[in-house]
């Protein structure tokens, strides 16, 4: 069951984020940089480029690879992992990640009776907040449905809940 109805264009989300990985990866050099009140001929002087080079980075016509996007972090004083694409594979990296998607996605912290929750804009169901709605509902479901049901029962489920998660 596919909670992704409207793909821009008909397009792979696979495609289009790896399409704007160098693209992304370039607006955080130049946010850091901007931030830092660095031109880009003083960061490319740091990194051992040119500006007009920097400015390609900066600009994803040219995505770093992983010992020039050391250097950049180097010379912006960030960790290297602030200008890579967020993932969720340690606490930092989740970090990121979240901070991303409040840059992107309105994301906001809550505090509600001493726990820490996330809101997507004003929280209606709309945009993110409808597949977290959905997921709610098919989480919730397996969850109930797990207590009585066989271990082959129990492995459908598992599947199924899979299945939504991959679709």
């Amino acid at each position: 069951m596919a909670i992704f109805i409207n793909t821009p264009g008909g397009e792979d989300f696979a495609n289009i984020d790896e399409d704007r990985s160098g693209i992304r990866v370039g607006e955080r050099i130049r946010k850091i940089r901007e931030a830092r009140e660095m031109t880009r001929a003083e960061l490319g002087a740091l990194v051992g480029l040119d500006q007009n080079r920097v400015q390609q980075y900066e600009n994803g016509k040219r995505k770093p690879k992983i010992p020039l996007l050391k250097k950049f972090a180097a010379a912006l004083g960030v960790e290297t992992i602030a200008l890579m694409d967020p993932t969720t594979e340690s606490f930092v990296s989740a970090m990121y990640a979240l901070f991303q998607m409040e840059d992107q996605l309105n994301l906001k912290i809550l505090q509600k009776d001493g726990c820490y929750c996330l809101q997507f804009g004003d929280g209606r169901l709309d945009g993110m907040n409808r597949y977290l709605k959905k997921w709610h509902e098919v989480r919730h479901a397996l969850d109930e449905a797990m207590p009585d049901l066989t271990d082959e029962e129990r492995r459908k489920k598992v599947f199924d809940y899979n299945m939504f998660e991959w679709t």
